[in-house]
């Protein structure tokens, strides 16, 4: 069974100043030891390096090198999901299905993904 991870997490587990950045890394730990694969998305991957790098998110933003770096670190940990052909369809059905709006559209998005 494979476990996604969302951007959150990673930028939790790449930032010692995060009060989540302990309890993070153990849970994908305890995920890993539970035998689950922890997967990733193309679309987390660029919100990391969208959150990661600005100032108005974190005290200390990681420099664009920093944030590519890890991300390509992250590309050899984590499997990456291809975006399946039909995933904005299954998007769409899903914002239309579910009436959601704002940020629920871009995890709605992940659903559709993974």
């Amino acid at each position: 069974m494979r476990c996604l991870v969302d951007t959150n997490i990673l930028v939790y587990t790449c930032s010692s100043v995060s009060p989540f950045h302990k309890i993070a890394r153990e849970r994908l730990e305890s995920l890993e030891d539970a035998g689950l694969d922890l997967v990733v998305t193309n679309q987390v991957l660029r919100e990391y390096v969208s959150v990661v790098t600005r100032k108005s998110v974190l005290s200390e933003p990681r420099t664009p090198r920093e944030a590519v770096e890890d991300v390509r670190r992250f590309t050899q940990v984590f499997g990456v999901i291809p975006e399946p052909q039909d995933a904005e369809r299954r998007w769409l059905d899903l914002v239309e299905r579910y009436g959601l709006h704002g940020p629920t559209v871009h995890d709605a998005f992940l659903v559709a993904t993974a």
